[in-house]
């Protein structure tokens, strides 16, 4: 298994919005004032998926 993380500023709109982009999604976790996104994906390097995005609740 695979992940992208990122942490993204909340007041850095553009940042979420490529990350979105990317397939990432929000998660609960904070760190050092920014949310992390994550998406998790199976397979080699030549056919990675996508096996689950993290729901953010609110």
């Amino acid at each position: 298994m695979r992940s992208v993380v990122a942490h993204v500023h909340p007041e850095h709109g553009a940042s979420a919005a490529v990350a979105a982009a990317a397939g990432l999604a929000p998660t609960e976790v904070w760190q050092d004032g920014e949310r992390r996104w994550l998406r998790l994906m199976a397979g080699d390097a030549d056919g990675a998926r996508v096996i689950s995005r993290p729901q953010c609740g609110r």
